[in-house]
Order: structure tokens, then sequence, then C-alpha cells
């Protein structure tokens, strides 16, 4: 498989120099561009090298992972089963979350401004009671 790289520099040189250090000699250059950047109209405008080199991905096998020895299972008679492996990692940085989170402090009641009349405090809302029925009896007609 072969993917795509953009290089971009001052001078093409250093540029086509890059290419053959990093990748050999195998790597193909598909494009390559001078570059006009900034500037206003077209003056005090930058010029730039752009290019653009295809290069083969090395497939290496992958490398054989060590079988980790067996841990004897402790008695867990009755128990449900633990999780093992990414659940308990879940589990186990869930609980470090939780236990890690701050009280949530309460807010500060706003100071009221110079020369405004005092606010009376909400009152709270109850369907429990002789008053809320009262009213809903009022709106029922």
């Amino acid at each position: 498989m072969s993917r795509q790289l953009l290089l971009e520099g001052p001078a093409i040189e250093p540029l086509l120099q890059r290419v053959r250090t990093e990748h050999g000699s195998s790597a193909r250059i598909v494009k390559a561009e001078r570059v006009r950047v900034g500037g206003i109209g077209g003056f005090f405008a930058q010029e730039r090298f752009e290019v653009t080199v295809e290069v083969q991905d090395v497939v290496e096998p992958p490398a054989p992972v060590p079988a980790a020895p067996a841990a004897p299972a402790p008695s867990t008679a009755g128990a449900p089963p633990s999780p093992s492996g990414l659940e308990a990692l879940l589990a186990a940085a869930e609980m470090a979350e939780l236990s890690s989170r701050p009280e949530p402090a309460p807010a500060p009641a706003p100071a009221p401004a110079e020369g405004a009349p005092p606010v009376a405090p909400v009152p709270t809302v109850s369907t429990e009671g002789a008053g809320f029925e009262q009213l809903l009896s009022g709106l029922q007609g």
C-alpha cells in the first residue's frame, strides 16, 4: 500500500534531499510546485515549494505476543463473575473519576444593585396542601 506526503519549504533542493534521506530511492515524486503565499495583490508574496511524494508502506509482520502466565483464580463461590481486562480497567477509571470530583459549591446570590428595592425570596411551590387544592378547584370551574 502506498501513501502520499506533502513537503513544504523555501527551496526545492533541500526538499528533494529530504525525500531521498527520509524515504530512500523507492520514493516517487508525484508533483512539485512553486507556490506564492501572502502578499497584497501579488506584491510582497513569498515563494514556497510544495513537493508531493508517494512512498510505499513497509508491512512488517506482527510480533508474537508472549502469553502471560495464568494466575490462580481466587475462590468466588456464589459470587457474580468480576470484570476482567478492558471492563475492569473502565470500571477502575470510572471509580477514580467519581472519587476525584469535588463537591460543587453553591452559587452565591447576586448582590442587589444600589438603590434597587429588596428582592423577596422565591416561595417554594408544592402540589401538596390545601392551597394547591383550592387553586385547582378554582381552575376547573
